[in-house]
């Protein structure tokens, strides 16, 4: 369900009234709520948890159109399922929806993926690793869905071996299905092909499936911060050749 310049629309993209909105989000029980203009929610701004029973938000004891009304008036937004991860996802830090940030490059009639980093929530926070005042890290992986020894903290300017609040080893940690978030991420890319550079953020859910979000900010810092080399990793040199000649 979501609302564009306050018209409401149901899950299969049919115009609504907004008594017919509220109604039907009356039991949908457990969902995540966001506005869906980029200035409005990045760095998850504005993104909340709900579970709505009887047109009440259990969590709050508020009602769902006063929340709405509270915090979304005149905004454009969007009532989704909460996505559940994958357990190896869940096993680092289960509190968040973890992602992996896949960054794609059409260079020399080729689509690469470069440097894949898992974006890991901390410290009681419901999201994974969203800004630079937040709690959480990233860290880099092989391309099997292996991570490496250390991973980030961005708020903290600190590494760690191990996440402080499960107490899991990142050394050797295996990401399930990091095959399907690598193949998405070609094939969507294939669809944009005048942009020669994207950044996809992905969930793996509970069944071993890929599921896109956008990533509307694509930035080469925290992959070479992670990575502790160039962006472009072996292809530095020739990229930078090629956009000197140019």
């Amino acid at each position: 369900f979501h609302s564009i310049n306050n018209i409401f629309f149901d899950s299969d993209n049919n115009i609504i009234s907004k008594e017919e909105f509220y109604n039907k989000i009356s039991d949908i029980g457990e969902v995540f709520i966001k506005p869906t203009r980029l200035r409005e929610s990045g760095y998850a701004r504005g993104c909340i948890i709900v579970k709505i029973i009887d047109g009440t938000d259990v969590y709050s004891n508020t009602s769902i159109k006063k929340i709405i009304e509270t915090n979304y008036c005149n905004k454009d937004f969007l009532v989704q399922e909460k996505l559940i991860s994958h357990k190896t996802f869940s096993e680092i830090y289960p509190k968040s929806v973890n992602t992996v940030s896949v960054t794609t490059l059409f260079f020399n009639n080729e689509i690469k993926v470069l440097n894949p980093i898992l974006k890991i929530g901390a410290g009681g926070n419901i999201f994974d690793w969203n800004g630079f005042d937040k709690k959480g890290f990233i860290i880099s992986m092989d391309k099997d869905g292996f991570l490496y020894d250390l991973a980030y903290s961005p708020n903290e300017k600190k590494w760690y071996s191990c996440h402080p609040d499960t107490g899991v080893v990142f050394k050797k940690y295996k990401i399930e299905n990091l095959k399907k978030v690598l193949d998405a991420a070609i094939k969507m890319h294939s669809s944009v092909m005048r942009l020669p550079f994207c950044r996809w953020d992905f969930v793996v859910d509970e069944q071993g499936d890929a599921v896109v979000i956008e990533n509307e900010t694509p930035s080469c810092m925290l992959d070479q911060i992670s990575y502790g080399e160039g962006f472009f990793g072996a292809d530095t040199e020739e990229i930078l050749s090629y956009l000197k000649n140019r």
